[in-house]
């Protein structure tokens, strides 16, 4: 059987339908009613609660134009009467009172709700409302702070310049999330379990959101003829460990309904936790007319997320962190690269820095850079030595690799020949702590799908394995200790390790 939604039958479409109606009617959208409008697009982004802090801002700007309109006037516009103003504990005690007033008129006027208005002509009213209604309250500040003083004036410059402010304030948000941010979003490939109506649903939202450009890399469905004319599809559920497997899948959406296909989500769930992808499935499980939603995680809240690791407020400062310790590191460092790269040359003919491919965050495929340890033509000679490997599990390592030049020993002992992957970090491939990238070669031997989940956080030039053994690890051990740092990471361990770093460093403890 596809992957389609059942039909529901006439009585109970009829009761549906009726009940959306009812709904929008009063106002009230449930998660699965309401076709998105151009308008409501629009309104997730300039109706949004961080703004309130801005019009406030908006507001005081324009009572300070009044201000000082008015002291400017009363001075003859000598503007060294008004700087020599001091303000009063009556004057700032009015500013609070005026700040608390406008926060709460604007809020009750809906403007920080995208639901609120349903139309772009609705909106306008409401910031009119509000406008209006923070004029009035700022006459009373104004007319307890000076009677004396005729207030038309005043008040039509406070609302015509804080109306003003206001809409520019929104124009340059719309027009910095529809134009600018569009062109910084992070890419992400996605897997669609499911081909009817609902995933469709979800990939029709794809374009529009603001933190992601998603590609669709395909969908998983019973009849691999179906035609979905936006991407193919790639198989049926007994290829998804195998698309997991191979593929670069950066989130899996899906789009099955509840009652026909439980045990396929249960599945599905399943192997993108052993891979350590993340998954994304609908919360409307169950057509309700008036339930209101408790949980947003898609564009319109109807998505429920599956974080396989860490994604808070932390990885803000872990990346920060990198970025300012790269390029810290690579200025304070650039003399001893130059000494380095002139030993090289004069060590062994080939060039100074070796790139080699290797599988980053959600496999991605980038250039690790290291100062060269090995003989030009290293890679086509492993070949020929892989009856030597004396590693256990897909990974190669021999003692005394004859490819090795005699500095590239001293490199590799004391861990310089890592110092240019500080360049990897800066442009955002790597993390100083995470588990080490792999080559390409040990990465096709993987067997087990549970290898993938060390995929599932950005890979770092230092990790739990090299400061608990090194290269004198076993594979298993190794894994288990990259399981560990995915599953129990937070900025203290990563200052820890760290620091555990260097003693390992000077040790040479396991070092190849």
């Amino acid at each position: 059987m596809a992957f389609h939604e059942l039909p529901a039958n006439d009585a109970s479409a009829h009761s549906s339908a009726s009940a959306r109606d009812n709904n929008q009617h009063f106002g009230i959208v449930s998660s699965s009613a309401a076709p998105r409008t151009a308008y409501s697009r629009t309104a997730r982004v300039i109706a949004r609660p961080y703004l309130l802090p801005v019009d406030i801002l908006t507001l005081s700007l324009a009572l300070l134009s009044v201000v000082v309109d008015s002291y400017l006037t009363q001075s003859a516009h000598n503007p060294a009467l008004f700087f020599a103003m001091r303000i009063s504990v009556k004057n700032l005690f009015i500013g609070l009172a005026c700040w608390g007033v406008w926060s709460a008129l604007l809020w009750m006027n809906g403007l920080y709700r995208p639901g609120a208005s349903t139309s772009a002509a609705q909106y306008l009213l409401r910031l009119l409302s509000a406008v209006g209604l923070c004029t009035a309250a700022t006459f009373v500040a104004l007319f307890f702070r000076n009677q004396n003083h005729q207030l038309s004036v005043p008040l039509f410059l406070f609302w015509i310049t804080g109306m003003a402010l206001m809409m520019l304030s929104r124009c340059t948000l719309y027009g910095f999330e529809t134009l600018v941010r569009p062109h910084f979003r992070l890419r992400r490939r996605v897997l669609v379990v499911g081909t009817g109506t609902r995933a469709q649903r979800v990939v029709a939202e794809l374009p529009s959101n603001r933190n992601f450009a998603y590609d669709l890399a395909g969908y998983i469905d019973d009849d691999v003829t179906i035609h979905t004319g936006n991407a193919p599809v790639l198989g049926d559920l007994s290829r998804m460990e195998d698309i997991l497997m191979h593929e670069q899948i950066d989130e899996v959406f899906i789009a099955l309904p509840i009652r026909s296909h439980y045990a396929d989500i249960a599945r599905v769930i399943e192997l993108c936790e052993a891979s350590g992808v993340q998954s994304q499935y609908l919360a409307d499980f169950f057509s309700t007319s008036i339930t209101k939603r408790l949980l947003s995680s898609g564009e319109d809240g109807s998505r429920i997320t599956l974080q396989m690791v860490h994604k808070d407020y932390r990885i803000w400062f872990k990346t920060a962190f990198d970025l300012m310790a790269s390029l810290f590191g690579l200025l304070l460092l650039s003399p001893l690269f130059l000494l380095i790269a002139i030993a090289i040359k004069y060590d062994s003919p080939g060039p100074v820095f070796f790139t080699q491919t290797r599988f980053g965050l959600n496999k991605r495929k980038f250039g690790m850079v290291k100062f060269r340890s090995m003989v030009a033509n290293a890679e086509h000679q492993q070949g020929a030595l892989e009856h030597r490997n004396e590693a256990t599990g897909p990974v190669f390592k021999i003692k005394g690799d004859p490819r090795i030049t005699p500095l590239g020993r001293f490199l590799r002992k004391s861990s310089l020949d890592e110092l240019p992957q500080l360049w990897n970090v800066l442009v955002g491939e790597m993390s100083l702590v995470g588990p080490r990238p792999l080559p390409m070669r040990d990465v096709s031997k993987f067997s087990e799908l549970t290898l993938m989940r060390r995929f599932s956080v950005r890979p770092g030039m230092t990790g739990l394995w090299q400061v608990t053994g090194r290269s004198d690890t076993s594979f298993e051990s190794w894994f288990a200790k990259d399981l560990q740092y995915i599953d129990t990471w937070s900025l203290t361990l990563d200052a820890k390790i760290l620091l555990m770093t260097l003693p390992a460093v000077l040790r040479g403890s396991g070092a190849s």
